[in-house]
């Protein structure tokens, strides 16, 4: 074939727009590899356990007479992206008694049961009602309790939120006011409690309060 000038000129041409037209695809995988990459950083960073801020703890310990309670609660303020700020009540309790349930023929057994749950604002407005309570005996309840001989389980509020890294403002009563409210929330909160913990941002809350091994 006889050599022809603009043959060849336009064959170059045609490889160099082939080869250019190559080009771009790299930058572009790049960019899809790079938004990749930070969608799975995102996504790990939307799954982090979130970190709760603990307001108040409760502790109520101690009976006689062969009933007895050993009890810790703790009152957590949770950030959640969905339902904003919502406060989650975690809940460790034993309780013994010696004739907590009957046998079929009438006599006294003894009972021994422990419980583990929380109770959320997300899903039980009541939890806001009582968790407010808890603020109120900031300035009512007694720091020293008034020595009784009694049966009764004494009862301790920790205000461990406001210490900023001071000892925490503590109540304690055998009886009075702080007794009786929380026997009163006891009962509001009864309908609250689930046995498994409230999911935030899509991950289970991590729970604080330890059951003692078998």
């Amino acid at each position: 074939m006889p050599f022809n000038g603009n043959t060849r000129l336009r064959s170059e041409m045609g490889m160099d727009k082939q080869h250019l037209s190559s080009l771009p695809s790299r930058p572009i995988a790049f960019c899809g590899l790079l938004i990749w990459a930070l969608s799975c950083v995102t996504a790990q960073a939307g799954t982090a356990s979130p970190s709760p801020t603990e307001h108040y703890r409760l502790e109520q310990h101690g009976g006689g007479l062969g009933v007895d309670i050993d009890e810790s609660v703790v009152v957590l303020a949770v950030g959640d992206t969905s339902n904003g700020q919502q406060w989650v009540i975690e809940r460790l309790r034993r309780d013994r008694n010696w004739c907590g349930k009957q046998t079929a023929d009438g006599k006294c057994s003894a009972r021994d049961v422990t419980v583990h749950d929380w109770a959320a604002s997300s899903t039980c407005s009541a939890v806001n009602f009582y968790v407010a309570g808890f603020a109120d005996f900031r300035q009512t309840g007694s720091e020293q309790p008034t020595l009784l001989v009694t049966d009764s389980p004494l009862v301790t509020l920790q205000f461990t939120a406001a210490a900023k890294g001071k000892p925490p403002h503590v109540l304690k009563e055998y009886a009075g006011p702080l007794v009786s409210w929380w026997r009163d929330a006891e009962v509001g909160l009864k309908p609250c409690w689930t046995t498994e913990p409230p999911v935030i941002d899509g991950r289970p809350l991590v729970a604080r309060l330890t059951p003692p091994k078998p």
